[in-house]
């Protein structure tokens, strides 16, 4: 599956560009919505963090690196909560929480909002 930048869609919506184009408002709610929850809510040992919107269901995608501690995965899922917050029902969310070595790959959502740079 392809992935996209959240950061391409506020670009978007800051652009003159005419937005007709863009099918899907929910998508673009949600990526700004989970770009504030975001935000000082990023733990050192959060590698990505990614989302998608199927039918009426958020899924978020966080991965670490293996030294994350219990506080931080309760606060990415403050941030699930928060994304979840800005949707009415039928919406429900689904939160995956990862912890793979660095220089593991894994799978992206369809939505990156966060993603660190690679160690060297």
């Amino acid at each position: 599956m392809k992935w996209s930048m959240c950061t391409n869609l506020y670009n978007l919506m800051s652009s003159s560009l005419d937005l007709a184009f863009v099918n899907d408002n929910t998508s673009v709610r949600l990526c700004l919505s989970a770009q504030r929850a975001l935000r000082g809510a990023i733990p050192s040992s959060l590698r990505a963090f990614s989302l998608e919107v199927a039918g009426y269901i958020i899924r978020t995608r966080s991965v670490f690196d293996g030294t994350e501690t219990q506080t931080h995965r309760e606060m990415l899922a403050v941030t699930g909560t928060e994304i979840i917050a800005g949707f009415s029902p039928p919406f429900n969310l689904e939160e995956e929480f990862l912890s793979l070595p660095n220089g593991t790959s894994f799978q992206h959502l369809h939505y990156v909002v966060f993603l660190r740079e690679k160690p060297k």
